[in-house]
This record gives C-alpha cells, sequence and structure tokens, in this order.
C-alpha cells in the first residue's frame, strides 16, 4: 500500500514544443513568467532542467534567462552554473509568498473539519503552470495514510486538487497550460489524452468537485473541490486523499458533498459573493446518491 499521493521525485520529459498563447496573451512574457515560477522553489536549477520543467527548448530557455538576468530578477552562478532567482525576483516570490500565507490561514479552519470528519490526509493546493503544488496539509491520524510533500507539485491532470483548478479555466487557458504534448501517464488509471480529460473536467463543472482513482499513485485516490477569490476565480483547492479502499468505504460522493460545503464557506471568507461560492449549476444541481454518509 503506498504511503503517499502527494507530490514525488518527477522524471523530467523530454523538451516538448511549447503552447500556442492564447488569444489577447504575449508568449515570451508567458514563458519568461513560466521560467520564474520554476525557480521560485528556491533551489538551484540549470538550463536544461529548467527548460524540461516549462517545455521549452534550452535555446528558448537561455535567451529570456539572459534577459531575466540582465532586468536583475535571475542570477547564473559562475562558469555557467545553474540559475536562482536574484532579488527582484525574490521579491516578486515574497509578494506570492504573502498571498499563500493569507490563503493557508484563511483556509486552516476548514481543513481542520474536514480532516476531522473524514479522518483523512487534507491538502491546500495551488496551480503553478501544469503542476497542482502543494502549500498545506493536515495529516491523517490513521497509521496508513496519503503524505504529499508540501512545496513540490505533480502533474494538473493526474491529481484531483489539480483538476479541480483546470475545470476552473477557458478552453484557450486550458490548451496554454497543458501545451500540445500528449498527457504523461503515471499509473495505468492516469489520463493521456486531451480528450479524456476534458470529459473528466465537464463533469468536475457539473458537480463541482474532482477525483483522481489512483491516477497519480497505485491504491491511492483523491477527492477535490475549488476554492474561489472575490470574483469568483478558483485560486486553490482543498482536497483528501487516502487509501482508495477506505475512502470508497466512506464514498466518494459523501466526500464531494463534504468539500463543497467546506470550500463554499472558505471561498466566502476570501470573499467570494454566496451565489458565486458554489458551482454555477448548484441551483439545478441534483446530488448524487450516497454510499454513507458523512456528519460532524
Amino acid at each position: 500500500m503506498p504511503t503517499g499521493c502527494g507530490p514525488t521525485p518527477v522524471e523530467l520529459a523530454a523538451p516538448a514544443a511549447p503552447a500556442p498563447a492564447a488569444r489577447g496573451q504575449v508568449q515570451s512574457v508567458g514563458r519568461a513568467l513560466d521560467l520564474l515560477e520554476a525557480l521560485a522553489c528556491g533551489r538551484e536549477q540549470g538550463l536544461v532542467e529548467l527548460a524540461r520543467r516549462v517545455g521549452l527548448q534550452p535555446s528558448t530557455a537561455h535567451r529570456l534567462l539572459s534577459t531575466l538576468g540582465a532586468r536583475g530578477y535571475v542570477h547564473q552562478q559562475p562558469n555557467h552554473g545553474p540559475y536562482v532567482l536574484a532579488d527582484r525576483g525574490r521579491d516578486l516570490s515574497s509578494h506570492v509568498d504573502r498571498r499563500t500565507m493569507r490563503l493557508r490561514a484563511v483556509a486552516w479552519p476548514f481543513m481542520q473539519r474536514i480532516r476531522k470528519i473524514s479522518r483523512e490526509t487534507t491538502n491546500l493546493v495551488v496551480l503553478r503552470g501544469c503542476d497542482a503544488v502543494y502549500v498545506d496539509q493536515l495529516k491523517c491520524p490513521e497509521s496508513v495514510s496519503a503524505i504529499a510533500d508540501v512545496g513540490r507539485g505533480v502533474p494538473a491532470h493526474a491529481a484531483g486538487a489539480g483538476k479541480a483548478l483546470l475545470a476552473g479555466l477557458s478552453e484557450q487557458e486550458l490548451d496554454a497550460v497543458l501545451g500540445p504534448q500528449p498527457l504523461r501517464g503515471l499509473t495505468p488509471q492516469s489520463l493521456t489524452t486531451t480528450s479524456a480529460l476534458a470529459r473528466q473536467l465537464a463533469d468536475v463543472r457539473r458537480r463541482g468537485w474532482a477525483v483522481d482513482e489512483e491516477e497519480h499513485a497505485a491504491g491511492v485516490t483523491c477527492v477535490a473541490a475549488p476554492l474561489r477569490d472575490f470574483a469568483g476565480v478558483p485560486v486553490a483547492a482543498i482536497s483528501v486523499s487516502g487509501p482508495t479502499a477506505r475512502l470508497s468505504g466512506i464514498g466518494l460522493d459523501a466526500l464531494g458533498e463534504l468539500l463543497l460545503d467546506q470550500t463554499a464557506a472558505c471561498s466566502r471568507e476570501l470573499g467570494c459573493p454566496p451565489e458565486q461560492s458554489a458551482p454555477p449549476a448548484a441551483s439545478a444541481w441534483m446530488r448524487p446518491r450516497r454510499r454513507q454518509s458523512i456528519s460532524s
């Protein structure tokens, strides 16, 4: 039985053709921001690694990094060494960190309630590029649990929280995030085509919550729902993860309803108008039959 459904070290994929810019977007700006986000983890990274992480050819990444370096956002170590954020880049990163700190503070009591009721690991996740990144976690009290490495990312299409956030993107934004390359399979259950992902995202929009059933790690299932900001835009997701057998015993529908209830309340704390804190079709939504009810 695996001990975690959270991010694990990910093999570097071969360089892929960069995604086309969505209408109204400047492609080079998006690529530069992808590089800054990749460096925001704080560790040194070489040119080839960075290029592969963001889906660029090394020559393109080098030109962008040179420009960012000239503007004081990126620093390259001597002798063609690895790259790190420079002062201006760290200033941007600290601003993002402050926003994440507020998000964690607001979400914390709702995560506590979800963990108390479900007795499973509860995660706070944000979307960064094409990765779902775990920024906070409350661990399961059981001896066998699903533990994520906070601060690391997993391909969004293979994670319940990632799919909850991808479902909030427009078609153009989704194309820009995923790019033209095939989706990488992590397990035999992983989605590997954009058409299969599109069908699942349509289900997420309809019911309001997402699930990955052993798509990231064998034997582990995750259920997730998005958190929305003052404009009703998804900015994060809360997920419950655990061994498939235990989550199936609770009931995925029941977990989904628990998450919908708590994320709607948390979204209102983030400033989301009440009418936008629930799924768009909530008024006409017929909730699926529960296998087992969850109550406090």
